[in-house]
């Protein structure tokens, strides 16, 4: 008999801590995606990234490649970094922005191969840059259902929803 309760209880123990790791309740998702973003700054990471890709499209959409090699390193360097803080706790926004930072490290890329004058290239970058965007604001607004907060800077929100409805 005693050790069928020892049994349960530890049966108890065991679905106890694999709830909480688990995920479980909003509550504890909510608390969890919290934790995440204060711990990494992943809204400030993004930002970063959000600050480097409006650089590049301003070049881009006034027909200047001059110079842009250098944004479009920094910009490959910073959505890696942003990377390193994956995965959040909640699946949507891990995917939203992997999906994101591989958008923008391809971007980087054409960028750099466009910045010696291929404007194919170009043209692929900003292709690449507004699909991250779309998947920015995707996660942004997960993270906001969940935590009924912003994610992101008031800046990069208003960037994100005038690019994405005006490409």
């Amino acid at each position: 008999m005693k050790s069928n309760v020892c049994a349960l209880v530890a049966g108890v123990l065991v679905a106890v801590v694999a709830s909480g790791c688990l995920g479980g309740s909003g509550t504890n998702l909510s608390i969890k995606v919290s934790q995440w973003e204060h711990s990494a700054s992943e809204g400030a990471a993004i930002d970063t990234v959000i600050s480097d890709e409006s650089r590049i499209l301003a070049m881009l959409n006034v027909g200047s490649s001059g110079g842009i090699r250098t944004d479009c390193d920094v910009l490959h360097i910073d959505a890696q970094q942003a990377n390193a803080n994956l995965p959040s706790p909640d699946t949507q926004i891990t995917s939203d922005l992997g999906y994101a930072f591989g958008d923008d490290g391809s971007a980087a890329e054409a960028c750099m191969i466009g910045a010696s004058g291929s404007k194919p290239y170009l043209s692929q970058a900003k292709t690449e840059i507004l699909a991250a965007d779309a998947e920015y604001l995707a996660a942004a607004n997960q993270y906001k259902s969940i935590l009924g907060k912003q994610l992101l800077s008031a800046k990069s929100s208003s960037y994100l929803a005038g690019v994405v409805s005006n490409p």
